[in-house]
């Protein structure tokens, strides 16, 4: 096997503890994603840091963790020019996944996601949050409505339109 190096050698690299602390010993359904060499050689770079608590992380970005997909799962919250962009990971993977009830079948503990999904929205619907999906092919960002039959998407675009 060659050398690894990181291709970004100024970066540093960042992780929650639980989700950390989880990669140690995922069960047969999860061991595939955690690729223990590379996440223990980014650890032994000295630019690996272990986040212990939700809360502000840098100026204007906050993290929270959310239990029902893996434990300790960290999402970014971005508050920019007025505006809460949420970095949507394994939360909420696509635009397809924001009705209530249509979780994603890799959530580990999905009654948890739930709960965690509903808050959530609740809250983004509210203070029209932009969520940006990571996994959605079709959708880059979009914000919510709670309407009578639950939540949705309200409007769908690209992040460079709405620059």
């Amino acid at each position: 096997m060659l050398p690894m190096k990181t291709t970004l050698p100024n970066a540093n690299y960042w992780c929650s503890k639980p989700q950390w602390e989880h990669s140690k010993t995922p069960n047969a359904r999860e061991k595939a994603s955690y690729h223990t060499n590379v996440l223990d050689f980014l650890f032994n770079t000295g630019k690996f840091n272990l986040v212990e608590n939700e809360g502000e992380l840098f100026p204007n970005i906050e993290v929270r963790f959310f239990d029902g997909h893996t434990p300790g799962q960290m999402i970014p919250f971005v508050h920019f020019e007025n505006k809460t962009v949420v970095y949507m990971a394994d939360l909420i993977p696509t635009a397809a996944n924001i009705p209530l009830l249509w979780l994603a079948s890799y959530d580990l503990y999905p009654v948890k996601a739930l709960e965690e999904k509903e808050k959530f929205l609740e809250e983004a619907a509210k203070n029209s949050y932009i969520l940006f999906f990571e996994h959605d092919f079709y959708t880059e960002c979009a914000t919510i409505v709670k309407n009578p039959k639950g939540f949705a998407e309200n409007e769908r675009f690209c992040w460079k339109e709405r620059r």
